[in-house]
């Protein structure tokens, strides 16, 4: 399933994120970029998802479930993360 992930910071340090899915539009004012991953691992309808920022920075990541049933976030800035 590819996620299109496009970030804006409000003044008030809320980032506003409109997810693109297959299953339709998402717009998220959540504090954290973390919690945007936590609530992408609790969406049941996918093994494996795509998550790109608009200009390929920070936001490029492939998600893997893995046999303990925790899923793993690959980023050219991050190395295997566990969220």
């Amino acid at each position: 399933m590819r996620i299109l992930v496009y970030e804006r910071v409000t003044p008030s340090n809320f980032i506003h994120y409109v997810l693109l899915t297959p299953f339709g539009s998402y717009r998220l004012a959540i504090k954290s970029f973390k919690r945007l991953l936590i609530m992408l691992r609790d969406c049941q309808r996918r093994t494996k998802g795509y998550v790109r920022k608009k200009k390929n920075k920070l936001l490029d990541f492939t998600f893997y479930r893995m046999n303990t049933g925790n899923y793993y976030a690959r980023t050219k800035a991050l190395n295997m993360t566990s969220i």
